[in-house]
């Protein structure tokens, strides 16, 4: 990973202070600064001479502050650059041996794969050779291998303590490459296996710590899916947009990401919870309303998510007519829109279509990516002046059926094959033959029973692998929120 190299390129285990050029943000990017602050450092950041001089007196000469000093300017001052040490953690510092200009143009390229690939460069290469390597070299069978390895040897580690809310976001989005990695035929040995290790401690951790996320404080991002709308508002100034990709996993967005890794839009991204059962009469309500699903009045129904969504914004000060609501891939919305809230079915629609599992779903996006649909959709997007929020209602994963119900619970929703709600009277005898746990948290209306499937496991024909979702598993409980940008 690039955050493991940049830690032993710059020497700062043998160091007390170090001086790092991050002028293209690699240094953050990675991760390295937060390892840093684990390790006992302290970060700042200096955008000129004046205050490195500052900190290099007041913090190091002074109080001999084990410090890492981000520097934004060229020069150091001579006397300073004599006594500490220097890495230029820049592209051409790094990654010298491509075309930099090049490679600055790739504002969505998955860093840690090109730095696993670039260890077998020896040479310089050239600007058309730089750019066969950023979209084509670095995702060879034995680059994915190597680094979903070494994420999953990341997440092993993490699963040694007992993990917290943020342990898991991360979690989420390493495996999310890693299923990526299984659908082109390049896990890592022994991923299966971890696979279910990881499953069962996530399982624990929803039953003992996710009634939590409610009353977390949201200023850095919101962390449940009715949490959402208010973060958006608080750090939006202008015209807003959130797109809603129905059923997206995180290995559907690092397709996604890697689709669009030569964007001129960069995206920035973190994790969010959805809610159990991870349905999307459930999830997608709570996304558009701003409200937990105990608080709809239909909360196993869409038909009034429009609505929902047009009296949050009305309630927060924007006109009806300003507010534009589309179930669409190539929706038009009209010039006076100031919000915009727009459903994209694609993966939800293919994954439920699919009888070749995980990489048939895996041939089916691509295709439709390479319809260049989505690019275009968040191109005009920003082109018209919006802020772009993008996330989905529940993720998805590969299950085999345990059989069909004999009468069927009394809401389920369609195509939804690892979750069954029951009315509180109902009895759920039929529950018995599936390998099912029952859901008595938080968030929920009350009079219900809420069953999901164990990971791996879903209702269907006998033996047939469907790609579904609505249990507890952490690709689909934890959904990608991004924010698209230049």
């Amino acid at each position: 990973m690039l955050r493991d190299e940049l830690w032993q390129k710059s020497g700062i285990e043998f160091v007390n202070a170090l001086i790092v050029w991050d002028a293209d943000g690699l240094w953050k990017q990675s991760g390295v600064d937060a390892l840093a602050t684990e390790r006992g450092f302290v970060c700042h950041e200096a955008p000129d001479s004046l205050e490195l001089r500052w900190l290099y007196e007041k913090k190091i000469l002074q109080e001999n502050e084990k410090c890492v000093i981000l520097y934004g300017a060229d020069y150091i001052p001579w006397d300073i650059g004599k006594h500490l040490t220097v890495f230029d953690a820049s592209l051409d510092g790094v990654f010298g041996l491509l075309d930099t200009a090049v490679l600055r143009t790739f504002k969505n390229i998955n860093l840690d794969l090109l730095s696993v690939a670039y260890r077998d460069l020896y040479a310089p290469v050239g600007k058309d050779d730089t750019e066969d390597f950023c979209c084509g070299t670095i995702w060879k069978s034995e680059y994915l291998r190597t680094l979903a390895g070494e994420y999953m040897q990341e997440c092993e580690e993490l699963l040694k303590k007992p993990p917290m809310r943020d342990d898991w976001m991360h979690v989420a989005d390493r495996l999310g490459f890693i299923l990526l990695s299984e659908r082109l035929d390049a896990a890592p040995d022994g991923f299966r296996e971890w696979y279910d290790r990881a499953s069962a401690v996530f399982l624990q951790w929803m039953q003992s710590d996710y009634r939590y996320l409610s009353g977390t404080p949201t200023k850095r991002q919101p962390f449940l899916m009715n949490q959402a709308l208010d973060y958006i508002r608080r750090n939006s100034s202008g015209k807003v947009a959130l797109v809603v990709m129905d059923g997206m996993s995180f290995a559907d967005f690092h397709m996604i990401l890697r689709d669009l890794a030569h964007s001129e839009l960069s995206l920035q991204y973190t994790g969010l919870f959805s809610f159990v059962p991870s349905i999307t009469s459930v999830a997608r309500q709570s996304l558009f309303s701003g409200k937990l699903p105990a608080e709809h009045p239909k909360p196993f129904d869409l038909a009034n998510e429009e609505k929902q969504f047009r009296a949050y914004w009305q309630a927060h000060g924007i006109k009806d007519k300003d507010t534009f609501y589309a179930k669409a891939e190539e929706p038009e919305w009209p010039e006076n829109t100031k919000v915009a809230g727009i459903v994209v079915n694609i993966v939800d629609d293919l994954m439920h279509l699919e009888i070749q599992g995980n990489k048939g779903l895996y041939a089916a996006l691509c295709t439709w990516l390479d319809s260049g649909k989505l690019a275009r959709l968040l191109g005009r997007l920003a082109k018209d002046g919006f802020t772009i929020y993008m996330t989905a209602d529940h993720g998805n994963t590969a299950a085999i059926a345990q059989g069909r119900f004999s009468k069927p619970s009394v809401i389920m929703e369609n195509a939804s094959r690892r979750a069954a709600i029951y009315q509180a009277f109902a009895g759920a005898e039929e529950l018995a033959k599936f390998s099912v746990v029952e859901y008595t948290g938080p968030y929920l209306p009350k009079g219900y029973r809420y069953f999901t499937f164990a990971p791996h496991t879903c209702y269907g024909q006998t033996d047939t692998e469907y790609i579904s979702h609505g249990g507890m598993t952490i690709e689909e409980m934890i959904v990608p929120f991004v924010r698209i940008g230049d």
